[in-house]
């Protein structure tokens, strides 16, 4: 197990006095001082990159240390706003006269809402969005903002899910490739390809858009881009990206 105290060096003479020991030198000789000295200066250097090293070494450990503390208060968080959003819904239901009425009788006057208790629950309601809302960000990292808000207004005009939009809905599906495609096309540069060069027969399906001279047939005719992009709307994207 690793030490967490930072390393403490040792000094100069302590060093000094254990090198002439380990080796069992005189230290008034003239012959053994350039020796000693070499091997003082040798130690004092291993000791500064360790010192260095157990500064770091104690400085990710602390950071690790609070992401997990973090981490831990947020799951706490969650866990308390959502047992008193559930306190305030069945409090709100009772008030509402939803309540159990086995023997037929009249239901009760319901009480006039709680505005104190309504603009609590929806603080709450606000919050546990919110929350949702930045995990959700969180776990799909790896798309650009106008791809992530994009998707995001898709799924919640059908009132589903972002996963389930992501992965099941057509539109955005062909929205995501058609990104990638235009990504590659804008990433190609005009290095030298020994690749074949396109003539004017070139049929989709063959475009490599890792062929510069392909992305240049491409871009070189608006129709012929018109072309290739309803193509891959129409199922060549999966040909393209494999």
């Amino acid at each position: 197990m690793s030490n967490d105290k930072e390393f403490v060096p040792k000094g100069e003479e302590e060093i000094r006095e254990q090198v002439i020991k380990d080796y069992d030198l005189d230290p008034d000789d003239e012959a053994n001082k350039p020796f000693i000295e070499k091997a003082v200066k040798k130690e004092l250097d291993w000791q500064a990159e360790k010192l260095e090293f157990s500064k770091k070494e104690l400085e990710a450990k602390e950071v690790l240390s609070k992401a997990i503390e973090q981490k831990a208060k947020n799951r706490t968080e969650k866990e308390e706003l959502k047992k008193k959003l559930d306190e305030l819904l069945a409090d709100k239901s009772n008030n509402n006269g939803e309540l159990d009425n086995p023997k037929g009788e009249p239901a009760p006057k319901s009480e006039p809402a709680n505005p104190v208790e309504n603009e609590k629950l929806s603080s709450l309601e606000k919050q546990v969005a919110e929350l949702k809302e930045s995990n959700q960000r969180q776990k799909f990292s790896h798309l650009t903002d106008e791809e992530y808000n994009a998707i995001n207004s898709l799924a919640k005009a059908e009132g589903k899910s972002f996963e389930d939009t992501m992965s099941n809905n057509p539109l955005a599906k062909n929205y995501l490739e058609t990104n990638k495609i235009e990504q590659r096309i804008a990433g190609a540069t005009g290095a030298p390809s020994n690749r074949t060069n396109p003539s004017t027969s070139l049929k989709f399906e063959e475009v490599d858009l890792g062929n510069p001279e392909h992305v240049k047939w491409l871009k070189s005719d608006p129709e012929r881009v018109k072309g290739f992009e309803l193509w891959m709307e129409k199922g060549g994207a999966d040909k393209i990206l494999k």
